[in-house]
Protein backbone atom coordinates (compact mmCIF):
# COMPACT_ATOMS: atom_id res chain seq x y z
CA UNK A 1 0.00 0.00 0.00
CA UNK A 2 2.77 2.14 1.08
CA UNK A 3 5.32 1.26 -1.66
CA UNK A 4 4.83 4.14 -3.93
CA UNK A 5 4.54 6.73 -0.98
CA UNK A 6 7.93 5.40 0.15
CA UNK A 7 10.30 5.59 -3.27
CA UNK A 8 8.73 9.12 -3.32
CA UNK A 9 9.20 10.42 0.32
CA UNK A 10 12.72 8.96 0.75
CA UNK A 11 13.82 11.34 -2.16
CA UNK A 12 13.74 14.06 1.40
CA UNK A 13 14.12 12.13 3.74
CA UNK A 14 17.54 13.34 5.37
CA UNK A 15 20.07 11.75 8.45
CA UNK A 16 21.28 14.04 10.44
CA UNK A 17 24.60 13.81 12.67
CA UNK A 18 25.59 16.22 15.16
CA UNK A 19 29.16 16.32 16.69
CA UNK A 20 30.47 18.07 19.53
CA UNK A 21 34.12 18.22 21.04
CA UNK A 22 33.80 19.24 24.62
CA UNK A 23 37.81 19.41 25.80
CA UNK A 24 39.11 16.56 25.41
CA UNK A 25 36.10 14.68 24.91
CA UNK A 26 33.68 13.80 21.56
CA UNK A 27 30.44 12.82 21.34
CA UNK A 28 28.22 12.72 18.70
CA UNK A 29 23.97 11.97 18.41
CA UNK A 30 21.90 11.12 15.13
CA UNK A 31 18.60 11.28 13.91
CA UNK A 32 16.30 11.80 10.93
CA UNK A 33 15.00 14.89 9.11
CA UNK A 34 13.17 15.76 5.87
CA UNK A 35 13.16 18.74 3.75
CA UNK A 36 9.85 21.00 3.77
CA UNK A 37 11.16 23.71 1.54
CA UNK A 38 14.26 23.78 -0.70
CA UNK A 39 17.39 24.00 1.65
CA UNK A 40 15.17 23.80 4.63
CA UNK A 41 15.09 20.57 7.08
CA UNK A 42 12.70 19.65 9.97
CA UNK A 43 13.73 17.60 12.03
CA UNK A 44 13.44 17.35 16.31
CA UNK A 45 14.78 19.84 18.47
CA UNK A 46 16.17 17.81 21.19
CA UNK A 47 18.10 15.23 18.62
CA UNK A 48 20.42 18.64 17.99
CA UNK A 49 21.38 18.35 21.72
CA UNK A 50 24.14 17.00 23.99
CA UNK A 51 22.60 13.00 24.08
CA UNK A 52 19.30 13.52 22.69
CA UNK A 53 18.52 15.77 26.16
CA UNK A 54 17.04 19.42 25.49
CA UNK A 55 18.67 20.09 29.01
CA UNK A 56 21.76 19.80 27.65
CA UNK A 57 23.97 22.45 25.16
CA UNK A 58 23.30 22.20 21.47
CA UNK A 59 26.00 19.96 19.63
CA UNK A 60 28.37 21.94 18.01
CA UNK A 61 28.46 21.00 14.02
CA UNK A 62 25.51 19.64 11.83
CA UNK A 63 25.73 17.20 8.66
CA UNK A 64 22.96 15.86 6.61
CA UNK A 65 22.71 13.66 4.12
CA UNK A 66 19.97 12.67 1.83
CA UNK A 67 18.80 9.06 1.57
CA UNK A 68 19.61 8.03 -2.12
CA UNK A 69 23.01 9.45 -1.44
CA UNK A 70 24.04 7.51 1.71
CA UNK A 71 28.12 6.62 0.82
CA UNK A 72 28.75 10.02 -0.34
CA UNK A 73 29.94 13.39 1.59
CA UNK A 74 27.67 14.64 4.16
CA UNK A 75 27.00 18.76 3.67
CA UNK A 76 26.96 20.35 6.75
CA UNK A 77 23.89 22.67 7.74
CA UNK A 78 23.12 25.22 10.69
CA UNK A 79 20.06 25.75 12.68
CA UNK A 80 17.51 28.55 12.00
CA UNK A 81 15.59 28.56 14.56
CA UNK A 82 13.96 25.78 17.67
CA UNK A 83 11.00 25.50 19.79
CA UNK A 84 11.52 23.35 22.60
CA UNK A 85 8.32 22.82 24.31
CA UNK A 86 6.91 21.78 20.48
CA UNK A 87 10.24 19.43 20.19
CA UNK A 88 10.69 21.09 16.90
CA UNK A 89 13.72 22.56 15.05
CA UNK A 90 14.63 24.12 10.97
CA UNK A 91 17.86 23.44 9.57
CA UNK A 92 19.04 24.93 6.47
CA UNK A 93 21.62 23.15 4.16
CA UNK A 94 23.03 26.10 2.09
CA UNK A 95 24.08 24.34 -1.28
CA UNK A 96 21.69 20.86 -0.99
CA UNK A 97 22.80 18.77 -3.90
CA UNK A 98 19.14 18.37 -4.50
CA UNK A 99 16.08 20.88 -4.36
CA UNK A 100 13.43 18.26 -3.71
CA UNK A 101 10.73 18.62 -0.66
CA UNK A 102 8.03 16.77 0.70
CA UNK A 103 4.17 18.22 0.64
CA UNK A 104 2.56 18.54 4.13
CA UNK A 105 -1.00 18.51 4.79
CA UNK A 106 -2.55 21.36 5.64
CA UNK A 107 -5.24 20.23 7.73
CA UNK A 108 -5.59 17.69 10.55
CA UNK A 109 -6.07 14.43 9.12
CA UNK A 110 -8.56 12.07 10.10
CA UNK A 111 -8.21 9.34 13.27
CA UNK A 112 -8.33 6.19 11.65
CA UNK A 113 -6.22 6.91 8.81
CA UNK A 114 -3.16 4.46 7.85
CA UNK A 115 0.28 6.15 7.96
CA UNK A 116 3.93 5.51 7.52
CA UNK A 117 7.23 6.33 8.83
CA UNK A 118 10.42 6.12 7.01
CA UNK A 119 13.98 6.98 8.31
CA UNK A 120 17.19 6.40 9.88
CA UNK A 121 15.81 4.65 13.58
CA UNK A 122 18.10 2.55 15.10
CA UNK A 123 21.04 4.08 14.09
CA UNK A 124 24.40 4.03 15.34
CA UNK A 125 27.96 6.60 15.69
CA UNK A 126 31.29 5.43 16.43
CA UNK A 127 34.55 7.73 16.57
CA UNK A 128 37.53 5.47 15.03
CA UNK A 129 41.41 6.43 13.98
CA UNK A 130 39.71 7.43 10.84
CA UNK A 131 36.77 9.32 12.05
CA UNK A 132 33.19 9.04 12.68
CA UNK A 133 31.35 6.33 11.23
CA UNK A 134 27.55 6.92 11.00
CA UNK A 135 25.60 3.84 10.16
CA UNK A 136 22.48 4.59 8.97
CA UNK A 137 20.06 2.03 7.40
CA UNK A 138 16.74 3.27 6.16
CA UNK A 139 13.45 2.00 7.44
CA UNK A 140 9.48 2.03 7.11
CA UNK A 141 6.96 1.49 9.74
CA UNK A 142 3.68 1.51 9.60
CA UNK A 143 0.57 2.54 12.16
CA UNK A 144 -3.15 4.11 12.13
CA UNK A 145 -3.55 7.61 13.33
CA UNK A 146 -5.62 6.57 16.85
CA UNK A 147 -6.00 10.52 18.05
CA UNK A 148 -5.19 14.45 17.66
CA UNK A 149 -5.30 15.95 21.42
CA UNK A 150 -4.02 19.05 22.70
CA UNK A 151 -1.53 19.20 25.90
CA UNK A 152 -0.95 21.86 27.88
CA UNK A 153 2.72 22.61 28.55
CA UNK A 154 4.32 26.02 30.24
CA UNK A 155 1.47 27.62 29.99
CA UNK A 156 1.21 26.24 25.96
CA UNK A 157 -1.17 24.55 24.09
CA UNK A 158 0.37 22.06 22.56
CA UNK A 159 -1.18 19.72 19.40
CA UNK A 160 -0.33 16.33 19.55
CA UNK A 161 -1.09 12.81 17.01
CA UNK A 162 -1.09 9.62 18.20
CA UNK A 163 -0.35 6.39 16.34
CA UNK A 164 -1.45 3.10 17.85
CA UNK A 165 2.18 1.60 17.08
CA UNK A 166 5.45 2.01 19.28
CA UNK A 167 8.06 2.81 16.81
CA UNK A 168 11.53 1.68 16.70
CA UNK A 169 13.86 3.34 19.55
CA UNK A 170 15.79 6.63 17.17
CA UNK A 171 12.41 7.40 15.41
CA UNK A 172 12.71 10.82 16.40
CA UNK A 173 12.38 13.41 13.41
CA UNK A 174 11.12 10.67 10.91
CA UNK A 175 8.07 11.86 8.49
CA UNK A 176 4.61 10.62 8.88
CA UNK A 177 2.84 10.21 5.74
CA UNK A 178 -0.07 9.40 3.97
CA UNK A 179 -0.15 6.39 1.74
CA UNK A 180 0.11 9.83 -0.96
CA UNK A 181 3.16 10.80 0.42
CA UNK A 182 1.91 14.19 2.15
CA UNK A 183 3.57 14.66 5.42
CA UNK A 184 0.64 14.55 8.46
CA UNK A 185 3.44 14.59 11.12
CA UNK A 186 7.07 14.18 12.75
CA UNK A 187 7.89 11.55 15.22
CA UNK A 188 8.82 13.12 18.74
CA UNK A 189 7.95 11.10 21.55
CA UNK A 190 6.21 7.79 22.86
CA UNK A 191 4.49 7.10 26.34
CA UNK A 192 4.81 3.88 27.50
CA UNK A 193 3.76 2.52 31.21
CA UNK A 194 3.73 -0.89 32.61
CA UNK A 195 1.19 -1.58 35.42
CA UNK A 196 1.68 -5.05 36.44
CA UNK A 197 -1.70 -6.91 36.46
CA UNK A 198 -3.88 -3.81 35.13
CA UNK A 199 -3.76 -4.00 31.82
CA UNK A 200 -6.40 -0.95 31.44
CA UNK A 201 -3.21 1.19 32.55
CA UNK A 202 -0.84 0.33 30.21
CA UNK A 203 0.19 2.75 27.44
CA UNK A 204 2.49 2.08 24.36
CA UNK A 205 1.54 5.22 22.54
CA UNK A 206 3.89 7.19 19.97
CA UNK A 207 3.47 10.78 19.13
CA UNK A 208 4.15 13.30 16.27
CA UNK A 209 4.55 16.92 15.93
CA UNK A 210 1.21 18.05 13.11
CA UNK A 211 2.73 19.33 10.11
CA UNK A 212 0.42 22.27 10.50
CA UNK A 213 2.56 22.92 13.70
CA UNK A 214 5.45 22.44 11.19
CA UNK A 215 3.94 24.93 8.74
CA UNK A 216 3.09 27.77 11.10
CA UNK A 217 6.67 27.16 12.40
CA UNK A 218 8.47 27.80 9.21
CA UNK A 219 6.64 30.58 8.36
CA UNK A 220 6.46 32.33 11.59
CA UNK A 221 10.34 31.99 10.94
CA UNK A 222 10.42 33.30 7.19
CA UNK A 223 10.60 30.12 5.27
CA UNK A 224 8.37 30.09 2.18
CA UNK A 225 5.97 27.14 2.30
Amino acid sequence: MFRDACRKVREAIYGVLCVSHLEDIKTADSGSGFMIAPGVIATVAHALHINGDIGEPLHQTFEVIRTPDIGDDMQFAHIIAEDLDRDLALLRVETPHDYRYLRLVKSIAPIGSKCGFQGFPLSSVEFREEGINLTLVERFQGAYISAYMTETDNNRDLKWYETDQLMYSGSSGCPGFLNDGRVFGMQSNTLTTEEAGDESKRLAIARQVPSTEILAFARANGISI
